[in-house]
């Protein structure tokens, strides 16, 4: 453990943050999704797939509906809100959280296609979330706050998930496709036939970046490149902050070039590889500048730090000036024309001197 390198000065807010990128994830993805409109495809096409194979007939039935999908999609996007904020009860609304995307998942893929790496990835890292103490800080109801190795070591444990999917994907394609796979052609082949398609993005690059002299160069380097990055993600957790930011470099260049000439965008993956990213000096930072920049309203320092304090004293004294009409007088008196607390002081010592002097006389 020493000698991970990643996240050496990790808090409870750091832990925080990687709960609300996660959920931001999410909601990129929920917002931007027509769910709805499956429900108006025949029943028959649907297909069950993974825990969907529990659900009853009659469920399903009523599930892939237009309205029910809506719906759905709403309660997912409930939670995920719900989880960001951090309201009571955290644990609960973190598990129906979870649960919520399994069924989200399970009916979308049940019409086609194939819950794919980047859905896989970012479904285990909410899983996890649940045994981590992701709602000690930046919540509406805070946790007691624990020994800092507690969030480096649940802050670890994410970017380890995050890594091992990168490794798995890369050994997958190394293994079995290999030396087929790495062929240039292969790699040409994927790029004409995604390129075809329309580019979420609105940007048509692919077909352009085919018919240039660079192609020649670049497609060749595309795949074993981009495979030997992924084999070494996990090796981010053990390497310098120069060098683990050079790989993510790589591994987001990969991702954003995937989406300009593929037209698959990643951006759930490369949102997720800031969590690789030490931040939390930053936010130090930037929470010790917020705190030099906006004294409290009754520093020593500031007008009207001796409001409170002569408003007690007012209270204090015995006779007609403690009558609250005197003493509100007093209030707005000092809002008028505010003293510091070092005259106010002085003003104290004055009046206790001369009260003092006119108890002794009598």
């Amino acid at each position: 453990m020493s000698e991970v390198r990643l996240h050496l000065q990790a808090s409870a807010g750091t832990l925080a943050v990687a709960r609300i990128v996660v959920c931001l994830v999410w909601l990129s993805r929920l917002l931007r999704d027509p769910i709805h409109q499956l429900g108006y495809l025949p029943a028959e096409l649907w297909h069950a797939y993974g825990a969907m194979r529990l659900l009853p007939d009659s469920f399903v039935a009523v599930l892939i509906d237009p309205v029910s999908l809506s719906v759905l999609r709403a309660v997912a996007i409930g939670l995920a809100v719900l989880v960001i904020l951090g309201t009571r009860p955290q644990r609960l609304t973190l598990a129906a959280f979870f649960a919520v995307l399994i069924v989200y998942l399970g009916v979308s893929r049940g019409f086609g296609g194939h819950v794919n790496h980047r859905e896989l990835v970012l479904l285990y890292v909410t899983g996890l979330l649940f045994f981590l103490p992701i709602f000690d800080a930046c919540a509406l109801h805070e946790g007691q706050l624990r020994d800092a190795a507690v969030y480096r070591s649940s802050m670890i444990a994410i970017c380890l998930l995050i890594a091992v999917s990168y490794l798995f994907v890369g050994l997958a394609r190394a293994t079995m496709g290999f030396p087929v796979v790495f062929d240039p052609e292969v790699m040409r082949g994927w790029l004409v036939g995604r390129s075809l398609r329309p580019n979420p993005l609105g940007i048509e690059f692919g077909a352009a970046f085919l018919d240039g002299p660079a192609s020649n160069y670049l497609i060749p380097l595309m795949l074993p490149v981009s495979t030997l990055m992924e084999i070494l993600a996990p090796a981010a957790l053990w390497l310098r902050r120069r060098y683990r930011i050079a790989l993510l470099i790589g591994l987001g260049s990969m991702h954003l070039g995937i989406a300009l000439l593929m037209n698959i965008v990643f951006i759930e993956n490369i949102l997720l590889l800031a969590l690789f990213v030490d931040y939390t000096p930053w936010m130090e930072r930037l929470s010790q500048r917020r705190r030099s920049s906006s004294p409290p309203p009754y520093a020593v320092n500031t007008p009207n730090s001796a409001i409170i304090p002569r408003m007690i004293a007012a209270a204090t004294r015995s006779g007609p000036a403690n009558s609250p009409r005197s003493i509100g007088a007093s209030y707005f008196r000092c809002m008028k024309n505010p003293t510091t607390s070092r005259n106010f002081a002085a003003d104290r010592v004055s009046r206790s001197g001369t009260s003092s002097g006119r108890s002794a006389s009598m």
